[in-house]
C-alpha cells in the first residue's frame, strides 16, 4: 500500500495541475496515467472472477452494476489509450469475463456497458472481441444485450416501476444491438426509439423522471443526450432535426445552471454526487455536437477539468481506490450503498476516460492548445418553465449562486429534503440527503397530528418585476405520507434578492378558523460556527451565513449539533449545525393574514 506521505503528495500535485491553465495532450496524459494507475491497483486486487469475490480492497461488493462499472472503465480506457493491457493484464480478456458475471442477471446500465464494449469494436460480423468469445460465451453475451429484461417491446413500457430516465437507456441499448448486427424487429425499436424522444418533443423538453409528479432533477440533459446519441446512431434525422429545439434548450439550461464551486450542474434531486460525471460526459458530448453547445469549446474544457479536480480532490479515496461518498458527513441515495463505493469510483474513472476521447478528438480539430483554468460564465438570473406549476429559478451573480426549483420529489415521499422549494447551491446552506425535514420549508402538524407542507406543483408561480424575486402561491398541500390535503389553507411565498444575500417570507390566508398543534422550521448550514444570538454561522476557513427570522407568532429557536446523525450528512459534506425554530398552538382566523420572514445574507 501507499504511504500517506506519498497519496498527499500525489493530492496535491493533481490539485496544482487543475489550478492553472493546461495544454489539451497535458490534460489527457494525466487523465490516462490516473486512470491506468487505479484500474491497475483494482485488476491486481481481484485477479480472478471465477467466482467473483465478494471484496475488493478488504471492503463488501455486490450492488447494482459492480462489474459492468469495470468492464466500461476497461473499455473506453482500451479505446481511448490504443493500449490492450494495464499492470500485465490483458483487457480484452477481462472485458469478456465481467460480461459473463452480468449475465445472468445484470440489467438497464450493466446492459449498455456490455453493449458499448461491443459497439467499441464495430459489427459483430467483424468484431474483433465477438470472436475471441466460444460460442457458449457468445450465448450468454448476447442475452445480455436483450432490452426486454428491463422494457417490454411489445407494451412498450418500463418494469418494476423503473424512473423515467430508463426509457432513455433503452432506447441506446436497443439501437446498438440492431447496429451490431444482432436480430431485433426493427419497427419495435423504432416505436422504442419515438417513445423514448416524446417527453423532448412535448411541452419544453425538459424531461419529468416520474410523470405526472414532476420529478425534473439532473437526469434531464442526461436523457437528452441519450436521445440523441440513438437517433444519431440510426442515423433518422427527421428525428434530429425535430430533436434539436430539446436539446438546446437543455444545454442552455445545463449551462446555467453549472456552478465552479461544485464543478457541476443541479444542485438539486437524488443522486447529486454523480452530477461531476454528468458534467464530463455532457461536455464532451457538446464538444463533439459544435452547433448544439450553449458555450466555446474552451469553456467546455475549462468545467471538464473543474469536474474531473472536484472527483480527485473531494470525491475519490486513493488510499482505498473508491468513492467517498459515505465518508463522516456525507451520504447518497439509499441505493447507493457501502457495496457500490468500489464500483461508483470505477464508474467515474470510465466516464472521465470516455469523455476526455471525444473531447480530445474536438480541441484537435479546432486547434486548441490551451484549457483555461476557469470558463466564462455569464450573470444569471432567469426563471425556467418545466411545464404547469414546476420551474426553477436560477441566480448567478458573483457569489450569489442557487437554484430554487419547484418540482416534485416522490409520490410516496413527498417534501424529500433533495426537492425542496429552497435556494440549493447557496454558499453556507444545505440539506441532508434522502430526509423529510423542515429545511426552510415549514412543516405544520395539525390538531389530528397529521404534518403537511406546502411543496410540489405550485398553484401560481410569478417572477418578480426586473427578476427581482419569484412569487409561489400554494392552495394545495401534502402530508408527508404522500396525500393530498385541502384545508381552505393558501401559502403565499416571495422570494426577494436583496445585497449579498436573499429573503422568503411566506404569508399564510385561511378561508376557516384552523388550529395547527405545531409548527416547525430548519435552517440547516454548513458553517461549523454560530455567535451567542445565533443570527451568523460561519467557519474557520471563511465564510459566513447570517440569519434573520420575524414572524407574527412567538418562536423558540436553539441551535443543534448534528454530530453523526443523518440530518447532518450532506451530499457534499457534513452540515454541522441546523438552527432550528418551532412554535405552538396557533389559530389561524379567516379574513386575517400571517407571516414570517426569513433573511439569508452571505459573505463568502
Amino acid at each position: 500500500m501507499k504511504s500517506s506521505l506519498a497519496l498527499y503528495t500525489a493530492a496535491r500535485t493533481l490539485r496544482s495541475f487543475w489550478q492553472r491553465p493546461q495544454t489539451g495532450q497535458g490534460l489527457g496524459r494525466d487523465i490516462l496515467h490516473f486512470v491506468r494507475q487505479e484500474l491497475g491497483h483494482s485488476l491486481q486486487e481481484i485477479l480472478t472472477t471465477d467466482p467473483p469475490p465478494t471484496k475488493v480492497f478488504g471492503e463488501p461488493i455486490g450492488g447494482f452494476f459492480t462489474w459492468s462499472s469495470l468492464l466500461t472503465a476497461l473499455a473506453r480506457y482500451q479505446k481511448v489509450s490504443g493500449k490492450n493491457q494495464i499492470a500485465g493484464h490483458d483487457l480484452d480478456t477481462w472485458i469478456i469475463r465481467l460480461g459473463l458475471i452480468e449475465a445472468p442477471k445484470g440489467r438497464t446500465f450493466a446492459q449498455l456497458a456490455a453493449a458499448e464494449a461491443l459497439w467499441m469494436r464495430g459489427p459483430l460480423a467483424q468484431n474483433p472481441l465477438w470472436r475471441k468469445m466460444t460460442e457458449a460465451q457468445q450465448k450468454q453475451w448476447k442475452s445480455l444485450l436483450d432490452v426486454n429484461r428491463f422494457f417490454n417491446l411489445t407494451t412498450g413500457r418500463l418494469k418494476e416501476g423503473l424512473p423515467e430516465n430508463y426509457i432513455g437507456v433503452a432506447a441506446q441499448l436497443a439501437s446498438i444491438t440492431l447496429c451490431l448486427g444482432l436480430p431485433l424487429d426493427h419497427r419495435k425499436v423504432k416505436i422504442l426509439v419515438e417513445r423514448a424522444a416524446q417527453q423532448l418533443l412535448t411541452g419544453t423538453g425538459l424531461v419529468d423522471d416520474e410523470p405526472p409528479v414532476g420529478r425534473y432533477d439532473r437526469y434531464t440533459m442526461e436523457y437528452a443526450r441519450f436521445v440523441w446519441q440513438t437517433a444519431e446512431r440510426l442515423n433518422d434525422q427527421e428525428l434530429l432535426s425535430r430533436l434539436r429545439p430539446a436539446v438546446l434548450r437543455n444545454g442552455a439550461l445545463w449551462w446555467d445552471l453549472f456552478s465552479p464551486v461544485m464543478g457541476h450542474s443541479t444542485p438539486y434531486g437524488r443522486s447529486r454526487n454523480f452530477a461531476l460525471g454528468d458534467t464530463l460526459e455532457t461536455c464532451a458530448f457538446f464538444a463533439a455536437h459544435p452547433d448544439l453547445s450553449p458555450v466555446p469549446l474552451e469553456d467546455l474544457a475549462a468545467a471538464f477539468a473543474l469536474a474531473w479536480s472536484r472527483f480527485v480532490d473531494q470525491d475519490y479515496d486513493l488510499a482505498r481506490h473508491r468513492s467517498r461518498y459515505h465518508d463522516p458527513g456525507r451520504a447518497t441515495y439509499a441505493y447507493i450503498g457501502a457495496n457500490r463505493l468500489w464500483s461508483t469510483g470505477v464508474g467515474m474513472l470510465g466516464k472521465a476516460v470516455g469523455a476526455l476521447g471525444e473531447l480530445q478528438t474536438a480541441l484537435e480539430k479546432q486547434g486548441i492548445q490551451t484549457i483555461p483554468a476557469q470558463p466564462k460564465l455569464s450573470p444569471v438570473n432567469r426563471y425556467e418553465t418545466f411545464a404547469e406549476g414546476h420551474g426553477v429559478w436560477l441566480v448567478r451573480q458573483g457569489p450569489l449562486q442557487f437554484a430554487l426549483p419547484i418540482v416534485g420529489s416522490f409520490a410516496k415521499t413527498p417534501a424529500t429534503s433533495d426537492y425542496l422549494p429552497v435556494p440549493h447551491g447557496l454558499s453556507g446552506f444545505a440539506v441532508p440527503v434522502q430526509q423529510q425535514v423542515p429545511a426552510l420549508v415549514p412543516f405544520l402538524e395539525l390538531e389530528d397530528r397529521r404534518i403537511i407542507t406546502a411543496v410540489g406543483r405550485a398553484n401560481e408561480i410569478e417572477v418578480l418585476e426586473a427578476g427581482t424575486g419569484l412569487r409561489v402561491v400554494w392552495q394545495e398541500w401534502q402530508s408527508l405520507k404522500g396525500e393530498g390535503v385541502t384545508l381552505g389553507l393558501k401559502s403565499e411565498v416571495r422570494w426577494t434578492l436583496v445585497p449579498g444575500g436573499l429573503v422568503r417570507t411566506e404569508t399564510l390566508y385561511v378561508t376557516q378558523p384552523l388550529r395547527i398543534r405545531r409548527w416547525r422550521v430548519w435552517v440547516p448550514t454548513t458553517h461549523s460556527h454560530v455567535n451567542a444570538s445565533a443570527t451568523r454561522f460561519f467557519s474557520e476557513i471563511g465564510g459566513d451565513l447570517g440569519v434573520n427570522i420575524q414572524a407574527d407568532w412567538t418562536l423558540q429557536q436553539v441551535v443543534r449539533a448534528t454530530a453523526h446523525h443523518r440530518e447532518g450528512r450532506g451530499a457534499l459534506g457534513p452540515i454541522p449545525l441546523i438552527l432550528e425554530l418551532e412554535a405552538s398552538h396557533l389559530v389561524l382566523l379567516p379574513d386575517q393574514s400571517y407571516s414570517w420572514r426569513l433573511a439569508l445574507n452571505i459573505n463568502g
